[in-house]
């Protein structure tokens, strides 16, 4: 609703999202909320996957170079460091960077919850 100009703001939209929109035309704007989320590249393959050796070949691709490109012609930033992004450059959180520091944020995440 926010991209068809029914409504003025959300929190939720990401980059992504408004750079396709725009590219159609649509009256939107992306203005991050420093520092915000990123994506970061993370993926896994869980242990009783019926195909091991094909899932580990598509994390190959999706963490190499090829596979960097392929998100950036999609209309995505690269979580690669030696790919040029040509979105905005703003402040981008990545997560906790210590298991003290995920258990702090877990803790006053929970505070926060009914119950």
């Amino acid at each position: 609703m926010v991209i068809s100009g029914e409504y003025a703001l959300t929190p939720t939209s990401t980059n992504n999202q408004v750079v396709k929109s725009k590219q159609s035309n649509a009256p939107c704007d992306w203005v991050p909320l420093e520092p915000a989320a990123a994506y970061i590249g993370q993926i896994m393959l869980p242990k009783s996957t019926p195909h091991p050796y094909a899932a580990l070949l598509f994390i190959d691709l999706d963490l190499s170079r090829q596979g960097g490109e392929i998100y950036t012609a999609s209309g995505y930033d690269s979580p690669r460091k030696d790919m040029i992004n040509t979105r905005q450059n703003y402040k981008k959180y990545y997560g906790p960077t210590s298991s003290k520091q995920a258990k702090r944020w877990n803790d006053v995440y929970n505070y926060f919850l009914p119950g």
